[in-house]
């Protein structure tokens, strides 16, 4: 492993480990589940200059983390994920959704098929 891999790597795990520190002390993640896997992205300010320049930091600062347990799918080809720090969306191809989350693939042609019926639009 090269040095700036083995750098990167330590810089997002000190983050993840602060950041979950803070997260378990909020109001928001004092619901049970959330104290198993908490996540900030509710907190992300809506203003959009704002909310850009933290989705920046998160990126460079070890990258962004993928949502366990937070997906999305729209009907085309790629599944929606949102970071669980910064509530960045980044788009997976939705065959990787299937492997992730139970049921994920029945939910989504059931999308289709509404979509198909004309019953949701995308």
């Amino acid at each position: 492993m090269s040095e700036k891999n083995r750098i990167m790597k330590k810089i997002r795990a000190t983050k993840t480990k602060i950041l979950i520190f803070i997260a378990k002390r909020l109001k928001e993640n004092q619901i049970e589940d959330r104290q198993e896997y908490p996540q900030l992205w509710y907190y992300m300010p809506f203003n959009l200059h704002i909310a850009k320049m933290l989705q920046f930091l998160c990126k460079i600062t070890g990258g962004h983390e993928l949502s366990k347990i937070e997906w999305g799918y729209g009907g085309l080809e790629y599944a929606d994920r949102w970071c669980r720090w910064c509530n960045k969306v980044i788009q997976v191809p939705k065959e990787s959704v299937y492997f992730q989350f139970k049921g994920a693939k029945e939910f989504m042609k059931q999308i289709v098929k509404e979509i198909g019926e004309g019953k949701i639009s995308i």
